[in-house]
C-alpha cells in the first residue's frame, strides 16, 4: 500500500498563511502601529483567501457543465479530437467503432444471450446479431433498423453473484475464445458443462465452482460471439422483465452504403468491453484454422485497442494464451512457434494500419514489441492436450491457466483495478450504456464511476481542498481506485486552472498553479490512505478538517459558494452568515427521531459557532405542493380571505402555508407569499398586516373629508397632478415606510429560516423582461427560459423589503426600484406558469405533475358568452380609439383568469383536478387597485363564494390532505417469475408527536381511513396497534407489499376515508424506475449525500397483509 502513495518528485507545501503573524514589537510607542498594520494584513490575507475559494467555485461551475455535456474529462476529450484529426479515420472506421453494442444479459435457464437485429423500419421482423448465452450472463440485444438502434441489457444472470460475497469478493474474468474445441475442453478443464450443440453465436459466463470461496472466484466466459457468419431473425416486441433497451445514438451518424458484419461487431465487443474485464485470454487456435488466422484476430484486436485504449495500467492488461492442438507424436515448440507468430501478428497489424504501427521486416523493432506488450500484457503459445489425455494432464493446464490470471490478478490489485461483484456489474452496465453512446472514444473505469455524482470539488486551500476531493471522490461503498489515478483523472486539470486574485498581469506576481497542485495531490493522496484502512470515512475526515480551520471560517463568508463542500451553491444561511448547500445541511446535520426529513444543526460545520437551524426538508419520493398568488393591490386580501376558507375545511391544527414547498408571487401576492412562509405569519396576522400596508402605502395625504368632495374629484386632479410632475401617483417614502414596518430592515431574503422555497417577480424598466428573486439558489437557469433569477453576491444580498418594493412597483401608483417594477407587466401577474418551470429546475421534475397547485387571484370581471365584460357592447367611437384600444389590450395582459384558462388548456385531462384556482368575478367594474376602503367588501364576497363553491373548495382540500402521505421502497424490487416484488412503506410529512399528527390520526381512525394500492387493493391507514404507537410519539409508517410487472410500470397508491373520494398520495402514479433513483437505491458506488442505501424509518407495525378492495370511492 505505501508504494501506491509514495510521492516520488518534490514537492513544496504552499504556504498559505490563514492568519495573522505577529511580528514580536520592543517598544511600546510602535505597537498600535503594528497593531493595526497586523490588522490589515489579516484583512488583505483573508480576502485573497475568500476570493481564491470563489475562483474554484467559478472553475468547478464550468466544469460541472463540461464533464455534464461530455460525459469525458476535457483532457481526454481533447486528446481524442486531435487523434481523430491527426489519423483521419476513415468513415469506416468510425462507423465500426460507433456499432460496438455489448451487454450482459441473462436467460431463464441460467443463460443469456446478446442478439443485434438488423431491420427495415417498415419491417416486424429483425435480423439478429450473434447470441450472447450464460450461465451468469450479461447478454445483448441489439436491433438495428434504417431509421434506429436498441440494445437490450439482460439483469437476471447478475443473480449469480448471490453465491458470492458480492461485496467482499472480487472476481477475475478468463475468455475462452473459440469453438467446437473450445467447448470440448472447457469439462475437461474443469470450469463447467459443455456447450450444447447447435447452441453458438454468444457468450456464457461460468462461476467455477471449485473458486466460489476464494478471495477472487473465478469466472469463464465461454465467447463464441464471433461464430455467426449471417445475422438470425428474432421477432420484435416488447421487452421482457429484466431486460433495458437503449437507443444506439451512433447509429443515425452511419454513412449510407456502408454494411457491417458480425465478426466486426463481435471483435469490437472483445476488444472495448470483454478485454478490460478480462484477466486472462485463452484462442484455441485450431478452431480459427491455425496460427495464421489468430495472428489475424489478434491485429484486429490491437489496432482496435490502440485506437480506443482503455484506462488500465500497461502491467494489468490481460494476457493473451493460444493453445495449439498437439501434433500425434505429442511434441511441440513453443520456442520455435512464438518468434514466427509475434512476426506474424505484428506484420498484419501493420498492414491494417501503417499509422499507427510501425513496418519493419525480419526482427521485431523494440517499439513494436514495447507497443504489442503495452495492450497484450503477455503472449504465450501452449500445447493444447490430447481429447484423450489423462485428467493430470489436463489440470496441469488448467493451474498454469489459473496460474497466469491471478498473476494479472494481483498486479491489477496493486493498482487497484479490481472490482468487487456488486461493482463488476454495475461496471458492466457503464460499458455498456458507454458502448450505445460513444465506441470513438475509450470507456474509462475512473471517469464513468465518477459520473455516478459529477459534481466536484475544488474550491479550498490546500488540505481544505484535498479534503474536499476525497469527500467527493469517494463517498461510503465507492471501489478506491489508485488515489493518484484519480486525481489525474478527474482534478489535476482543473486545479491547475486557477487563478491567482493578487495577480492581473500573469507575467508579475503569477500564481504557482503546479505548485499548488502537486501539494494538494499530495494531500489528496495521504486522506485516501486514511479512507482505504478504514481508519475514518471521507465524510468524518472532511469534517474534521473544516473544524480544525474553524477560527478561520470566522472571517470567510460566501452566498454563492457553500463552503462545505465547496461544489454546489448555498441554499440555506446560518445565523454565523455561512450558507449550506442541501446536501451539506443532511451530511452535517441531524434528522429528527423518525423524521428523517426534519433537518437540524445546533453548530456551525464550518466556525463552529451556535446557530441551532432547524430546516424541513422535502423528502426525495415526495411531489411538490405548488402555491401561486397573483398582484392587485388591495385586492390581495382576496386570496388571504381564500386561504382562511380553505384552512378551515381542512380541519388540521396547522397553518394553511405549512402544505406548500414552493410559494411565487407577484406584487402583493409576492407580499403575501412572504408574510406568510417567510415570517410565518397566521393567515388572520397576514390580513391584518396587510390591511396596515394597504393603508400606509396608499396615503395620498389628503383629508378624509376631501375625499367624498365632487365624487373625489379634488383626490382625481391632485393624482394626475402628482403622477405627472413627480411620475408616480404616491410617495415612495410612503410604501417603504409600510413595507419596512411589517418585513423589518434587515430581513435578507436569500437563505432565510423559512423550509418553503418563495419567489416573487419583478420586471425590468429597460428590457421588461421578467426577473425573479428566490430565498433558494436551485439549479442554473437555461438562458433561454424566458426570465432569469439574479445569482450574484449583491442580489444574495438584497433586503426583503427591497425585493417587495421592487415588485410592488406598479405604475403609476408607485415609481420604479433600482432598475424594477411590478412583476405582472413582464405578462406573469399570474406567475403559474413560472411556478410550474421552478419546480421542474428545483427538483429535477422533468415534467412531472405536482400533487397540486393552488392559484389565488385577486379578481376580475366576468365575461359574456360574447367576450364582453360588462354584458352590453360599447360601440363608441371614443372606445374605438387608438389609445383605448392599446390601454384594454394592456389590462388583458394583467388578467391572471386568462393565465390560467390557457394553462388548463395545455394540461392534460386526467391532471386537471389536481390544478385550483380561487378568485373572485366581478359582474361590474372592477375595485381600484388602491381602492383600501373595499378590502372589507372584497372579504365578505368572498366568503359569500365558498359556499357556492363548496365542491371545488372539497376537492382542493381532498389533495392537499393526500399530499401529506408519500411512498418509500425498502429495498430494491426482487424478480419472481415474471413480476417484481416490492416492499414499501406509506410515510406522512407531519412529525412525530406534534399536534397536527395526532389530529389527523384521530381523522384517519374516526373515518376508518384506507390506502389503495393499484386501485385494487387495499389495507387500513391505521390499525390499533399502529394507532398506538404513533400516539406515544413514533411515526406513522404503513407497510404495504405489492408486484409489478416492469420498472417502467406506474406504482399508483390512494387515500380514501378522509377525502371525500380517493385521491393518490403524493408524487403518485410514481414510475418504478424513478421511486428508486429518487430513494438513491441504485446508487451502488456511494450516495453524493454519504449516507448509505439503508432504508431512514424503521417500521412502526408489523406489515399488514394487503386485502381486495371492495369500496373504493372513484
Amino acid at each position: 500500500m505505501s508504494q501506491i502513495y509514495e510521492n516520488n518528485s518534490t514537492m513544496e507545501q504552499v504556504d498559505t498563511p490563514l492568519s495573522p503573524i505577529y511580528a514580536p514589537i520592543s517598544l511600546l510607542d510602535r505597537r498600535k502601529e503594528a497593531l493595526e498594520e497586523s490588522r490589515e494584513f489579516h484583512k488583505a490575507e483573508i480576502a485573497y483567501l475568500q476570493q481564491l475559494l470563489v475562483n474554484f467555485h467559478k472553475i468547478i461551475s464550468a466544469t460541472k457543465t463540461r464533464v455534464k455535456n461530455s460525459s469525458l474529462d476535457l483532457k481526454q476529450v481533447e486528446q481524442s479530437i486531435i487523434n481523430v484529426q491527426k489519423e483521419e479515420m476513415n468513415n469506416v472506421d468510425d462507423w465500426v467503432n460507433n456499432t460496438t453494442e455489448a451487454t450482459l444479459s441473462p436467460a431463464t435457464s441460467t443463460a443469456a444471450e446478446w442478439r443485434g437485429c438488423a431491420c427495415s423500419s417498415h419491417q416486424g421482423i429483425y435480423n439478429n446479431w450473434p447470441t450472447y448465452n450464460a450461465e451468469l450472463t450479461i447478454a445483448q440485444y441489439i436491433r438495428a433498423g434504417l431509421d434506429d438502434l436498441v440494445f437490450e441489457e439482460h439483469r437476471q444472470p447478475y443473480g449469480e453473484f448471490s453465491d458470492l460475497d458480492a461485496d467482499a469478493q472480487a472476481p477475475q474474468m478468463i475468455m475462452l475464445v473459440g469453438g467446437m474445441q473450445k467447448t470440448a475442453s472447457i469439462q475437461k478443464l474443469g470450469f463447467g458443462t459443455a456447450r450444447a450443440p447447435n447452441h453458438s453465436g454468444d457468450i456464457r459466463l461460468l462461476l467455477d465452482p471449485a473458486t466460489t470461496q476464494l478471495e477472487s472466484p473465478v469466472l469463464i466466459a465461454d465467447c463464441e460471439l464471433h461464430a455467426p457468419k449471417t445475422f438470425s431473425r428474432i421477432i420484435a416486441g416488447k421487452a421482457p422483465i429484466g431486460i433495458t433497451r437503449r437507443s444506439l445514438s451512433w447509429r443515425k451518424r452511419m454513412p449510407l452504403g456502408i454494411g457491417i458484419e458480425p465478426r466486426d461487431i463481435s471483435n469490437l465487443f472483445y476488444t472495448q468491453i470483454m478485454l478490460p474485464f478480462s484477466t486472462l485470454v485463452c484462442v484455441f487456435a485450431d478452431d480459427f484454422g491455425g496460427l495464421g488466422e489468430v495472428a489475424t484476430l489478434l491485429a484486429t484486436w490491437l489496432v482496435n485497442a490502440i485506437k480506443c485504449p482503455s484506462d488500465l495500467p500497461s502491467n494489468t492488461q490481460p494476457r493473451i494464451m493460444i493453445l495449439v492442438k498437439e501434433n500425434n507424436s505429442g511434441e511441440f515448440d513453443e520456442k520455435t512457434a512464438m518468434p514466427r507468430f509475434l512476426r506474424m501478428l505484428v506484420e498484419e497489424a501493420a498492414r491494417r494500419s501503417p499509422t499507427l504501427i510501425e513496418r519493419t521486416r525480419g526482427r521485431i523493432s523494440p517499439t513494436n514489441m514495447a507497443m504489442l506488450f503495452s495492450y497484450f500484457g503477455h503472449i504465450s503459445i501452449l500445447a493444447l492436450p490430447q481429447p484423450r489425455s489423462s485428467g493430470r494432464v489436463w489440470k496441469v493446464l488448467r493451474d498454469r491457466i489459473l496460474s497466469e490470471s491471478e498473476s494479472v490478478c494481483i498486479e491489477r490489485s496493486k493498482a487497484q483495478f479490481i472490482f468487487s461483484a456488486t461493482h463488476l456489474t454495475s461496471l458492466f452496465s457503464f460499458a455498456c450504456d458507454h458502448f450505445c453512446n460513444d465506441v470513438v472514444r475509450p470507456f474509462n473505469f475512473i471517469q464513468f464511476i465518477s459520473q455516478v455524482d459529477s459534481v466536484r470539488l475544488h474550491t479550498f486551500a490546500v488540505p481544505i481542498i484535498a479534503s474536499a476531493l476525497a469527500l467527493d471522490a469517494f463517498p461510503p461503498e465507492m471501489h478506491i481506485f489508485n488515489p493518484r489515478a484519480v486525481f489525474d483523472e478527474l482534478y489535476k486539470q482543473i486545479c491547475q486552472g486557477i487563478r491567482n486574485p493578487r495577480s492581473e498581469n500573469e507575467e508579475e506576481n503569477a500564481f504557482d498553479a503546479v505548485q499548488l497542485t502537486n501539494a494538494i495531490e499530495h494531500q489528496f493522496c495521504q486522506n485516501v490512505l486514511r479512507i482505504a484502512e478504514g481508519t475514518t470515512s471521507a465524510a468524518a475526515a472532511h469534517q474534521s478538517c473544516l473544524y480544525s480551520f474553524r477560527k478561520e471560517w470566522a472571517d470567510i463568508h460566501s452566498k454563492i459558494s457553500c463552503f462545505g463542500c465547496g461544489t454546489r451553491e448555498p441554499e440555506h444561511v446560518c445565523s454565523c452568515g455561512h450558507g449550506l448547500c442541501d446536501l451539506c445541511l443532511i451530511r452535517y446535520g441531524n434528522g429528527a427521531p423518525g423524521a428523517p426529513w426534519t433537518i437540524s444543526v445546533k453548530h456551525c460545520p464550518l466556525c463552529d459557532h451556535e446557530v441551532n437551524k432547524v430546516v424541513k426538508l422535502k423528502p426525495p419520493t415526495a411531489g411538490v405542493r405548488v402555491f401561486t398568488a397573483d398582484g392587485g393591490g388591495v385586492r390581495g386580501v382576496v386570496g388571504i380571505r381564500w386561504l382562511k376558507v380553505l384552512q378551515a375545511n381542512l380541519r388540521l391544527p396547522m397553518p394553511i402555508h405549512k402544505h406548500c414547498d414552493l410559494f411565487v408571487g407577484t406584487s402583493s401576492g409576492g407580499l403575501t407569499g412572504w408574510g406568510l412562509s417567510g415570517e410565518d405569519w397566521s393567515v388572520e396576522e397576514c390580513d391584518n398586516q396587510y390591511e396596515t400596508l394597504a393603508g400606509v402605502a396608499f396615503d395620498d395625504g389628503l383629508p378624509l373629508q376631501l375625499h367624498s368632495i365632487g365624487g373625489g374629484i379634488v383626490q382625481t386632479i391632485r393624482h394626475i397632478i402628482v403622477s405627472c410632475t413627480t411620475g408616480s401617483r404616491y410617495s415612495s417614502s410612503g410604501i417603504r415606510k409600510a413595507i419596512c414596518s411589517s418585513f423589518g430592515e434587515n430581513a435578507a431574503l436569500f437563505g432565510n429560516a423559512t423550509s418553503t422555497k418563495i419567489a416573487i417577480t419583478a420586471t425590468t424598466t429597460d428590457k421588461s423582461s421578467t426577473v425573479i428573486f428566490t430565498n433558494y439558489s436551485g439549479p442554473q437557469r437555461p438562458v433561454s427560459c424566458g426570465y432569469t433569477a439574479p445569482s450574484g453576491e449583491a442580489a444574495r444580498e438584497m433586503k426583503v423589503w427591497e425585493v417587495a418594493r421592487a415588485t410592488s412597483a406598479a405604475p403609476p401608483y408607485f415609481k420604479p426600484y433600482k432598475g424594477y417594477h411590478d412583476g405582472g407587466l413582464g405578462g406573469h401577474n399570474n406567475p403559474v406558469n413560472l411556478a410550474l418551470w421552478e419546480q421542474d429546475l428545483i427538483w429535477n421534475r422533468k415534467g412531472k405533475q405536482p400533487d397540486f397547485v393552488l392559484s389565488l387571484g385577486t379578481g376580475s370581471t366576468i365575461e359574456t358568452d360574447s367576450g364582453d365584460t360588462n354584458g352590453n357592447t360599447n360601440t363608441s367611437w371614443i372606445s374605438q380609439l387608438f389609445l383605448p384600444r392599446l390601454y384594454r389590450s394592456f389590462m388583458k395582459l394583467l388578467d391572471g383568469q386568462k393565465t390560467w384558462l390557457e394553462l388548463l388548456n395545455s394540461v392534460p385531462q386526467e391532471h386537471r383536478s389536481r390544478y385550483h384556482r380561487f378568485t373572485l368575478g366581478f359582474h361590474g367594474p372592477e375595485p381600484k387597485l388602491d381602492d383600501v376602503n373595499c378590502m372589507q367588501d372584497l372579504r365578505e364576497r368572498v366568503d359569500a363564494d365558498a359556499s357556492l363553491l363548496k365542491v371545488e373548495v372539497l376537492r382542493c382540500v381532498d389533495y392537499i390532505l393526500a399530499s401529506l402521505f408519500y411512498l418509500e421502497l425498502d429495498c430494491l424490487p426482487l424478480a419472481s417469475g415474471f413480476t417484481l416484488q416490492c416492499k414499501a412503506r406509506i410515510l406522512c410529512r407531519l412529525d412525530p408527536g406534534t399536534r397536527e399528527l395526532l389530529a389527523l390520526l384521530w381523522q384517519l381512525k374516526e373515518r376508518q381511513a384506507r390506502f389503495y394500492i393499484q386501485s385494487t387493493e387495499q389495507v387500513p391507514c391505521v390499525d390499533q396497534v399502529s394507532y398506538t404507537k404513533i400516539q406515544h410519539g413514533e411515526p406513522f409508517c404503513t407497510p404495504v407489499e405489492f408486484s409489478i410487472s416492469s420498472m417502467d410500470d406506474l406504482v399508483d397508491v390512494k387515500v380514501d376515508g378522509i377525502t371525500q373520494r380517493a385521491r393518490s398520495i403524493s408524487n403518485c402514479p410514481y414510475k418504478l424506475l424513478d421511486l428508486v433513483k429518487d430513494q438513491g437505491l441504485h446508487c451502488v458506488f456511494g450516495r453524493p449525500d454519504h449516507k448509505r442505501r439503508l432504508p431512514l424509518l424503521q417500521h412502526v407495525a408489523k406489515r399488514r397483509k394487503i386485502t381486495p378492495n371492495k369500496s373504493m370511492r372513484r
